[in-house]
Order: structure tokens, then C-alpha cells, then sequence
């Protein structure tokens, strides 16, 4: 039998998004593509650079079994790249000695933040890794006496 957690989680888990590029674009245009699988809607939903923390695009509201397209939220010093890493591979082929290459291997790791029908705060990491986020506001009353 699942537990709470779990059955909390699998609506969490219906949420996801990635950066794209126009079919065979090398570098850029670059967008955001978030789609909620999920048989309810999600709200305040933020995704960000995982690696740099800045805040790609934003959405209200994502109804239920929707998916939204948008280009990547300009900043302050332009449009935004991923991070790019170069990597040494090494292969052996079949006749001769080691091959070496040098690959540039580029980061579009996002973060995705959003808030559920029921008032739950999520995020889910690069890895995928859902955790559960503590409330974004705190709600104080004040009293009043009365007369």
C-alpha cells in the first residue's frame, strides 16, 4: 500500500519542464516547455537555470492536461545561454589505437518550482528529485479589541 507521501508526490510528479530549440537550432532561439499531466491545475509556477538560479519564465496558472511553450524570460544582461562544459571522450575503434574528441556538452538543466490545487509548495530538481517546499507566506492576524 502507498503512503501519503507517495499519493502526495504522484501530483507533483505529473509536472514537468525542459528547454527546447527550434528543430536543429545549434544555438538558440531557446524556450521553456512545461506540461502538467495531472488531472488538476498548478499555480505560481517558476522554472529557473538550475545552475544559476535565474528565473527563465514564469506562469500564473497551468490548467490541468495543458502544456505551455514560451521563449526564455530575458535578463538584465541579455538573452540567456545554457551553461557549457567541454568534455574529453575517449574511444577505441575497432582497428587502430585510442581515438580522443573533445565534445561541448551543453547544460539545460532547469528547476521547477509551483504550488498545487491544494496549497502545496513543490520543486523538482535537475535530477528529478521532488521535495515538498515549506510555505511561501506566513499568515499572521492581528487582534482587535472590540469596543
Amino acid at each position: 500500500m502507498r503512503s501519503q507521501n507517495d499519493k502526495k508526490r504522484e501530483y507533483a510528479g505529473k509536472i514537468a519542464a525542459w528547454i527546447t530549440t527550434e528543430y536543429e537550432a545549434t544555438q538558440g532561439p531557446y524556450y521553456v516547455t512545461i506540461v502538467n499531466a495531472g488531472n488538476a491545475p498548478a499555480y505560481e509556477i517558476e522554472v529557473a537555470d538550475s545552475n544559476s538560479g535565474r528565473v527563465l519564465a514564469k506562469w500564473a496558472e497551468l490548467p490541468a492536461n495543458q502544456s505551455f511553450r514560451e521563449p526564455v524570460a530575458k535578463g538584465e544582461r541579455g538573452d540567456w545561454s545554457p551553461s557549457s562544459t567541454t568534455h574529453t571522450v575517449r574511444m577505441r575503434p575497432a582497428d587502430d589505437g585510442m581515438v580522443s574528441g573533445k565534445f561541448l556538452i551543453e547544460d539545460k538543466s532547469v528547476d521547477l518550482k509551483f504550488r498545487d490545487a491544494l496549497g502545496r509548495r513543490w520543486r523538482i530538481d535537475k535530477k528529478g528529485r521532488i521535495s515538498h517546499l515549506q510555505s511561501r507566506w506566513t499568515i499572521t492576524t492581528k487582534g482587535h479589541d472590540s469596543p
